[in-house]
């Protein structure tokens, strides 16, 4: 989760307490998609466990994006 215009995302505890455990900062990656619009937040990502894989989308962005995040710990 985050907040609109801000390309954080947080990975929270939510089944059991919704304590916020890390952030993610997606600044870079936003700033590459589109740049020119304010609105082009990221705001969409999904972790698929069985494989390990983080997806991230945002608002107007083109495509989804596959991410790696060094030093993760699930």
């Amino acid at each position: 989760m985050g907040q609109y215009l801000d390309d954080t995302r947080n990975s929270a505890d939510r089944p059991v307490t919704g304590e916020v455990k890390s952030w993610i900062d997606l600044t870079g990656l936003a700033e590459k998609v589109n740049s020119f619009d304010p609105d082009a937040v990221a705001n969409g990502i999904a972790y698929d466990r069985k494989r390990d894989r983080i997806f991230v989308t945002g608002k107007y962005w083109p495509h989804l994006y596959q991410i790696k995040i060094n030093d993760f710990k699930n």
